[in-house]
């Protein structure tokens, strides 16, 4: 009876750590793509993704033939300079590090003057009985006994704009993202997903630590076993994790390369190339600790652990 007794419980603790195994590996696997993601919350990936594929000197290029975007300072550090901290100030509020999102351009307020009245300049003299209105700048027409400097300085009390009283424009509010618009609350339901992010990776690492707490009681009597077991699991996670990656990336890039748009193919590559090192960073991590147990489970001298039920 004992024996029976002892077959079924063999049985039933093989079953238990097999399964408690197979969650491990998913919880590692999980913590193991977090974790390679989390760069992404920042702006050095981007800004080094869109420095390898060109996009600053190309910006530069297309702003200088954009007449709108003359009056915009560009500081010593070029369009990469503005992309950073534009970057870094949307993402940390993404983080929620800070609750004020603050996307400042600086601005030449002479040169943007001059943009505006130029503007004003060319919209045609209202007609015999034709009244202008704000409410629609493509139909705006200018009446005959105004000048445009006047005009213009209505269509700022209109619009409730002070671009000439500061330096700097606030992107905020030229794309309706003040508190409270629709915009905003978009962009903050959004914001909840980087949070939740966040709850993975440290939900992931916990349940790793939990499932191998509940292996090295059920192996308690045999510390090689529970050394070979979590080994393996790690081994094994490591080793999917860098196959997944392999096969990802080279499945994107062949995806990405048929797209025709500029500098988006080259943005992408060096994009997903970082992720992927990531990957295989941690990947390798990984398999050298599960190596390392495996390898020491084999050097342990081949006495049960003294540790008691």
């Amino acid at each position: 009876m004992r024996a029976a007794h002892r077959g079924k419980m063999g049985v039933i603790k093989g079953t238990a750590l097999f399964c408690i195994a197979v969650a491990m590996f998913v919880t590692i696997l999980v913590l193991l793509v977090s974790v390679s993601l989390y760069p992404l919350l920042y702006s050095d990936i981007y800004i080094a993704s869109l420095d390898n594929a060109g996009a600053f000197s190309y910006a530069e290029e297309q702003l200088n033939a954009v007449p709108m975007a003359s009056f915009i300072k560009i500081p010593a550090g070029g369009v990469k300079e503005i992309a950073t901290r534009l970057l870094t100030g949307v993402l940390a509020y993404m983080r929620s590090d800070t609750n004020e999102l603050a996307l400042n351009v600086e601005i030449d307020q002479e040169k943007l003057k001059t943009f505006f009245l130029d503007s004003i300049n060319n919209v045609s003299v209202c007609g015999k009985g034709q009244e202008y209105s704000f409410d629609s700048l493509d139909s705006l027409c200018r009446p005959a006994n105004k000048s445009a400097n006047e005009l213009l300085d209505e269509l700022l009390v209109a619009k409730n704009l002070s671009f000439f009283e500061r330096d700097t424009v606030d992107l905020v509010s030229v794309y309706g993202l003040e508190e409270g618009s629709a915009g905003r609350l978009n962009l903050d339901n959004f914001r909840r997903y980087f949070l939740y992010y966040r709850y993975v990776i440290f939900v992931s690492a916990l349940c790793v630590v939990l499932l191998g707490g509940i292996v090295f009681l059920l192996k308690r009597r045999s510390l090689k076993g529970f050394m070979r077991w979590t080994g393996f699991t790690f081994v094994l996670a490591g080793a999917v994790a860098l196959a997944g990656a392999l096969f990802g990336a080279s499945a994107f890039k062949g995806y990405i390369a048929t797209v025709q748009y500029p500098l988006l193919p080259e943005f992408a590559n060096s994009l997903v190339s970082a992720i992927a090192r990531n990957v295989f960073l941690y990947a390798a991590i990984a398999g050298i600790i599960g190596l390392f147990l495996i390898v020491f489970s084999f050097l342990m001298p081949s006495a049960k652990s003294n540790i008691k039920k």
